[in-house]
């Protein structure tokens, strides 16, 4: 008897998203507390969030910001963001308005995915503090509130994730489909402790 032909394994994120997706659709992705989510779910989830990346104008290697502590929404932004050939640029939770500004700015962020009421702290209010400061984000089009009050000018999660088009999945899978393993996904920046923050 031959051996088994082993599964190749994608060499990108949105492949293997839909991998998981194929092979483990029911069991059990993520908890959140009382949330649950199948692989089957999360791959839906991030379709549809990649599609409204398209929609709202993300393009092949723009940056997208999270700054949010770990949570389901985080996991869908950040595999949406793959998805439409976006690159993620996470934000330290413990950073306040002027060193996330700094990040954000230095990284080009187009899109930013945030929390508002994470250990009291509005990180919206944060970022417009800065900006009064003169520490701007000029390449921040748009703010999406995955948890928390959405204030003017942003949009929640769900509002977001709404506008997605038919046009918006097909590019988003096309995009998908392209993607390598080579290509640009995640810049992290280190914390700053010594001076600013630098990122690779």
């Amino acid at each position: 008897m031959s051996a088994a032909t082993p599964v190749a394994v994608p060499d990108n994120y949105p492949a293997l998203i839909d991998r998981a997706a194929r092979l483990f659709g029911d069991a059990e992705a993520i908890r959140d507390g009382d949330m649950s989510m199948t692989f089957a779910e999360l791959a839906e989830r991030s379709d549809a969030c990649a599609a409204a990346l398209v929609a709202n104008g993300l393009q092949p290697g723009d940056a997208v910001g999270l700054w949010a502590p770990n949570a389901w929404e985080w996991v869908v932004a950040a595999m949406g963001t793959l998805r439409a050939g976006g690159v993620i640029v996470p934000v330290n939770t413990r950073f306040r308005g002027r060193e996330a500004a700094y990040v954000l700015s230095r990284a080009r962020v187009k899109l930013l995915f945030t929390v508002v009421g994470f250990l009291g702290y509005d990180y919206v209010a944060d970022l417009e503090a800065a900006a009064s400061d003169g520490h701007t984000v000029d390449a921040l089009e748009r703010t999406v509130i995955l948890r928390g009050d959405t204030p003017p000018g942003t949009a929640s999660f769900d509002e977001f994730v709404a506008t997605a088009t038919p046009d918006g999945f097909a590019e988003a899978a096309m995009r998908a489909t392209a993607a390598t393993g080579d290509d640009l996904g995640l810049v992290m920046f280190t914390s700053g402790t010594t001076g600013l923050p630098k990122g690779s």
